[in-house]
C-alpha cells in the first residue's frame, strides 16, 4: 500500500511538472498582452502556447524579447503564429483557432525570461463613406475624360 502511494506522488509529481512546461490560454479580439514570462532552469527547451481565438477576421501582431542578465538567459528564442493545420500564418485572419508557440532553449543558471507582447485587432473594414467617394471620384474623372473626347 505505502509502496503504491509513493509510486502515485511520484506519477503525480512528474505529471504537474510536464504540465507546467507548456500551458495554453485563450485570447479573443480585444486582447493586449504583455507580460514577462519566466522559465525555469530545468526546462532545457521550452515551447508556450497561447491560443487566439478569432471570432471574425482580424490581425494577430506580436513581438518578443530576451530579458537576458547574469542568471537568466535563453538560447534560440523564437515565436511564431499558426492556423489549425500547423501551418504559419500572418496578416489578415479569417474567424478560427490560431496558436502563438514561443520555443528556446534555458541556458542560464537561474533560467530565462523573455517580454510576450501582442495584439489582436479586428480586420479593418471600409467604411461605406469611403466606398461612396472613391466612387465619386471615379465618376468625375470618368465625366471629364467623356467631356474631354466629345471636345477634341
Amino acid at each position: 500500500m505505502v509502496n503504491t502511494l509513493k509510486k502515485l506522488s511520484v506519477v503525480a509529481a512528474l505529471s504537474m511538472a510536464f504540465a507546467t512546461s507548456a500551458f495554453a490560454n485563450s485570447y479573443v479580439i480585444g486582447t493586449n498582452f504583455n507580460e514577462d514570462v519566466y522559465v525555469a532552469p530545468t526546462a532545457g527547451y521550452f515551447e508556450k502556447s497561447y491560443t487566439i481565438d478569432l471570432t471574425q477576421a482580424g490581425t494577430v501582431s506580436y513581438s518578443f524579447t530576451e530579458i537576458e542578465n547574469a542568471f537568466l538567459n535563453i538560447n534560440f528564442l523564437n515565436a511564431g503564429l499558426f492556423n489549425s493545420s500547423s501551418n504559419p500564418v500572418s496578416g489578415i485572419l479569417s474567424s478560427g483557432i490560431y496558436t502563438l508557440l514561443v520555443t528556446g532553449k534555458t541556458v542560464g543558471v537561474a533560467g530565462g525570461s523573455y517580454n510576450l507582447n501582442f495584439t489582436v485587432a479586428a480586420a479593418p473594414v471600409p467604411e461605406a463613406q469611403t466606398n461612396a467617394m472613391m466612387m465619386l471620384g471615379l465618376a468625375a474623372i470618368g465625366f471629364v475624360a467623356y467631356r474631354r473626347k466629345n471636345m477634341a
